[in-house]
């Protein structure tokens, strides 16, 4: 662990999110754990785990937005690192990861 904790996720930014976590899941004997919408950010987004490795959070734009913005602009590829640490909100062990997601994370992700 270092000082700003440990690494949770790692965010990748793809075109489509089926294809991606098909390949993904294969490459490291992963499962996908959870997907859901991200309005505000205008994307679509799965949770591929595995045991050896930290999350990967695939974003895919939904339509016009941040993500659909940063494709363009950047491609495919990384998105953002997001550190686990003991400083945060006093709410955040409570939260669902869906909840916790929205209403947290968002707050410490730190973009590349």
């Amino acid at each position: 662990m270092t000082a700003f904790g440990h690494l949770h996720h790692i965010g990748i930014v793809v075109n489509e999110l089926e294809p991606a976590s098909r390949n993904i899941t294969a490459l490291l004997e992963a499962r996908v754990s959870d997907r859901g919408v991200d309005e505000p950010l205008g994307a679509s987004w799965i949770w591929v785990e595995s045991p050896r490795n930290p999350v990967i959070e695939l974003l895919a734009p939904t339509g016009d937005g941040a993500i659909a913005d940063w494709l363009a602009r950047r491609g495919q590829g990384l998105h953002h690192l997001t550190m686990q640490t003991s400083i945060g909100p006093p709410c955040f062990a409570k939260l669902s990861m869906t909840t916790r997601r929205r209403r947290c994370a968002t707050s410490y992700r730190t973009s590349a």
